[in-house]
């Protein structure tokens, strides 16, 4: 009987603790709930004043909310912890940092930074107890935001921690910190099982500028072949940012690994070393591994380029490299500086596959007047691509000693296909626009008198747009009185334009009063395009007695002419205050 009796008072017991929890679930739930509707009801503006009445249920219920499926809802809880300020919170927003939408974890960052430093100890000791999932890239984030140094020491005793994701998080916290004295300590790291000593070789890189000789043996002996792919990656990214040649040998090897990841981070390193003896690893490394390595080409010009701007090191030899892939590497990195290789890109734009010509005429024309030789060689060959590129280049140098080329090139060639040849003659009248010499006037008004295809026309007349000459004034507004009728059901191709709107764009570089009448005229086109350009034009012209017409055209039919014609109203009534 005894024994039934004590049997029964612990079924009492348990059943009594799990109504408890039953009720206590309940609450939860009914408090979540209320608090869930709070926020869903009321707007930030509504809910500030409300954050200053600390028995209010919203503001207790704040933490709750954090459990709301609605992403909006816990938007609103973070930024009213944030603007509570109290570090009360500090817990719940350090969770929220690891939220599954990261708009609510930038929320959660934003919040506590408001707290302020306040807040630096509370996360280095979620670190140690690791009761929240704990984000350490967003700690270290803040803690490096609060230039928390004295957590310092608290990180490096966890470095030590039993636990080793309180070891790990602490190393990557220590990276954004940035501080000296972690170094010996992380050296050490490296030692530590291959999840810690990721996360260590990679703080070594973040801390860079402060790492000592002392660490880099031990990142050496971090790309050892026995050692789990992560940590060499991470170490042979660290190296580079050291700059430590001592690694140097160790990362050529390294290069050499069947590892894609591996092998492009130790030649990154090797460029940012600019150890010129890596030079022929990298272009082996494209020869050997092609098309594969196309995703990192960028990466591996980078390295080149420091190679080669910093040592005696040679790109002419890479360029004549029997191998197109690498050749084609040399001129890319050559063309991200080229200022300091016109030499090399000019040889490499007078021959060899076009792929490798083109970059290299692309880059020259972006150097100016040094490489006006080259060019004027290239341009005149039968080879459609290399001409048109060629003819672009000299248009973005625009140098007058270039004209006599353009000119040749502007008559076009028998070679070439109707298509080609427009596309040159079309590049060639724009460049001597850019060009800005007057000699070009003369010429480009005998092609507007006799040219018949309308896209050169075009050409023609936004060139003589930009060469500002108003003695062509009087052309261009005799072609803007043809009528609708004249141009209607003649555009059969992208390349029967109306004149007339290629004419209404050269006016308004030209400018003046006596255009304004003219242009006007054309609101009225059953062109939309024309509209459109007239409306731009004449607010360009600061022709204010059209407003009317633009309120009206603001409705119109065609979304590109009631754009602008909002557009050119909003300029008025910005002018007028």
């Amino acid at each position: 009987m005894k024994h039934k009796r004590i049997g029964a008072a612990a079924g009492m017991v348990i059943a009594a603790g799990v109504v408890a929890a039953l009720v206590t679930a309940v609450v939860t739930v009914s408090r979540r709930a209320e608090v869930t509707s709070m926020l869903e009801g009321l707007s930030t503006e509504e809910i500030g004043p409300l954050l200053s009445r600390d028995a209010h249920p919203l503001v207790k219920g704040l933490p709750i909310a954090l459990r709301s499926e609605d992403r909006g809802v816990r938007l609103k809880a973070v930024w009213a912890m944030g603007q509570r300020g109290d570090l009360q919170y500090v817990d719940d927003l350090a969770a929220a940092l690891s939220d599954k939408s990261k708009l609510v974890q930038d929320a959660a960052e934003k919040a506590l930074r408001k707290i302020g430093p306040a807040v630096a100890p509370l996360l280095v000791e979620h670190i140690r107890r690791l009761d929240i999932a704990v984000n350490a890239q967003r700690f270290g984030m803040l803690l490096s935001g609060f230039n928390a140094d004295s957590q310092v020491e608290s990180l490096l005793g966890l470095l030590r921690s039993s636990n080793m994701d309180s070891r790990r998080y602490a190393a990557v916290v220590l990276g954004y910190l940035g501080h000296p004295r972690a170094v010996p300590s992380l050296a050490e790291a490296l030692q530590d099982s291959s999840d810690v000593a990721e996360k260590a070789a990679f703080a070594l890189g973040q801390i860079a500028g402060s790492v000592s000789n002392s660490a880099v043996p031990a990142l050496i002996e971090a790309l050892d072949e026995e050692r789990d792919l992560r940590v060499r990656r991470n170490a042979a990214w660290a190296l580079g940012e050291i700059g430590s040649n001592e690694a140097a040998n160790t990362l050529i090897h390294a290069s050499e690994s069947r590892d894609t990841s591996l092998s492009i981070r130790s030649l990154e390193s090797l460029g940012k070393m600019a150890y010129s003896p890596a030079a022929p690893h990298i272009v082996r490394a494209v020869a050997e591994k092609g098309p594969f390595w196309d995703n990192h080409r960028t990466r591996l010009e980078s390295a080149l380029v420091s190679i080669f701007e910093s040592s005696e090191t040679t790109l002419g030899e890479y360029i004549a490299h029997p191998d197109a892939d690498v050749r084609l590497l040399a001129v890319r990195a050559a063309a991200r500086s080229p200022q300091s290789f016109v030499e090399e890109l000019s040889a490499a734009a007078k021959k060899g596959e076009y792929a490798t010509r083109k970059v290299a005429i692309a880059a020259l024309g972006k150097v100016g007047p040094r490489a006006l030789r080259p060019l004027l060689e290239v341009v005149t060959e039968d080879n459609f691509y290399v001409q048109r590129d060629a003819v672009r280049a000299l248009g973005r140098i625009g140098d007058p000693r270039a004209f006599i080329a353009l000119l040749r090139a502007a008559a076009g060639r028998s070679k070439f296909s109707e298509f080609q040849n427009r596309t040159v003659r079309m590049d060639a009248i724009h460049a001597m626009g850019k060009m800005g010499d007057r000699r070009a006037v003369s010429y480009l008004r005998e092609v507007l008198e006799r040219e018949d295809d309308r896209a050169v026309k075009c050409a023609t007349i936004e060139a003589l747009g930009t060469l500002g000459d108003t003695a062509v004034a009087a052309d261009l507004t005799e072609i803007l009185s043809l009528p609708d009728s004249v141009m209607a059901g003649r555009i059969q191709d992208i390349y029967e334009w109306d004149t007339r709107v290629c004419a209404v764009r050269a006016l308004e570089r030209i400018g003046g009063p006596d255009v304004i009448p003219e242009v006007r005229g054309l609101l009225d086109s059953q062109n939309h395009e024309l509209r459109a350009a007239a409306v731009s034009t004449l607010i360009q012209l600061k022709d204010t007695s059209s407003v009317e017409t633009f309120r009206d055209l603001s409705d119109d039919r065609n979304p590109s002419v009631a754009a602008a014609a909002q557009r050119a109203l909003k300029v008025l009534e910005k002018d007028a205050e």
